[in-house]
């Protein structure tokens, strides 16, 4: 696998063409489109997400779950709710008898590794023109947009599990030319 610099989708459009062809790039569209919008929504990392089985999620309005850190972590999925509604009924059907949120393509009784959804991301983004996209793009993608919305680096800092702004803002994508930029004719009065 070749080292990438993985980056977020900093433009909306891109990134819902990028939704829609992981989508319709597979037979597995809706588990690949829902573990990335899941991430979108929460901050959390892709090795928290493959690892959830349907008893964590499913008749539930939040999910705790302990990150790769130890930090224990409760989590809000009001905003992905209606996804998971309707990803239910293909689970059942497409994926009978696992236990895995999103299982793996070849093994039901085993969940879809970071390494085989690295690809399916990868390979997304490389025909979208792409090459930046991996799987700590669901995350950067998260935080970027996040910034870019609430403004609100330490609630962000926090959601990360990053202790300083510097990288905080290095992860998702952003310089300190880029925050020096948007102050520089900032002027309250």
């Amino acid at each position: 696998m070749k080292n990438i610099d993985v980056q977020p989708i900093r433009n909306k459009k891109q990134l819902k063409n990028f939704l829609e062809l992981l989508k319709t790039s597979s037979k597995h569209g809706e588990r690949n489109r829902l573990l990335f919008e899941i991430g979108l929504n929460t901050g959390l990392k892709v090795s928290d997400l493959v690892k959830l089985k349907t008893t964590d999620v499913f008749d539930h309005n939040s999910l705790t779950i302990y990150d790769k850190s130890g930090r224990l972590r409760n989590v809000s999925l009001n905003s992905v709710l209606k996804m998971l509604k309707q990803y239910q009924a293909i689970l059942k059907e497409k994926y009978k008898g696992s236990k895995w949120l999103f299982p793996s393509s070849t093994n039901l009784d085993e969940y879809l590794t970071e390494k085989a959804y690295y690809k399916i991301t990868h390979q997304c983004g490389e025909y979208l023109g792409k090459n930046y996209i991996g799987t700590n793009t669901i995350r950067k993608t998260f935080g970027y947009h996040f910034n870019m919305q609430t403004k609100d680096i330490v609630q962000l800092m926090n959601i990360l599990n990053y202790s300083s702004q510097k990288k905080t803002l290095q992860y998702i994508g952003l310089s300190e030319e880029a925050t020096r930029a948007s102050l520089k004719d900032f002027k309250l009065f």
